[in-house]
């Protein structure tokens, strides 16, 4: 059974690669509609809401009772349907829906910040920052030791130190 948010995330046919397709076809527009409500869909399972509708995409994490627990579940969720290698830290570094929603439209969808079309080059991603060699997003004064140390981590490595060095139970 479960909850209609719940069926919508799971009954999507957006694998990653369909998701960076239908980004890449869509306007600018469209490709901060369709990932604002992937995020709104993956907020409303975690949070256990009925419908992605009752997620308030300004309304910051920790105002809506995301603790570690819940962002490293959110976080799980969107690295399964983005593809992407995202950091435990994803939701305290952009604390609301709309601010994630941007972040994952620019990692999917490079160019689309700048407003250019999305043919850059292999590797133009890596120069602004957002993608270490192996793939992972990075913020730039991260140190790759600790990106790496988070990526390999557990679920429960991960609370601990969103705990420790976010001071977030």
């Amino acid at each position: 059974a479960g909850t209609t948010a719940q069926a919508a995330a799971e009954g999507a046919d957006d694998g990653p690669a369909t998701l960076v397709r239908r980004l890449a076809e869509a306007s600018e527009r469209q490709a901060r509609r369709i990932v604002l409500e992937l995020v709104r869909t993956e907020v409303a399972v975690v949070q256990k809401h009925a419908s992605a509708d009752r997620v308030d995409v300004t309304r910051h994490f920790r105002e809506q009772g995301f603790d570690s627990l819940a962002a490293v579940e959110l976080r799980n969720r969107l690295t399964a349907r983005t593809g992407l290698a995202l950091p435990a830290t994803l939701v305290f570094d952009h604390p609301s829906p709309v601010e994630l929603a941007e972040h994952l439209r620019d990692a999917l969808v490079p160019a689309a910040g700048s407003g250019e079309a999305s043919d850059s080059a292999p590797g133009q991603e890596q120069e602004n920052g957002l993608d270490a060699p192996d793939g992972s997003i990075t913020h730039p004064q991260a140190g790759t030791r600790t990106t790496e140390e988070l990526l390999s981590a557990s679920d429960d490595e991960l609370i601990a130190f969103i705990g420790n060095e976010l001071g977030i139970s």
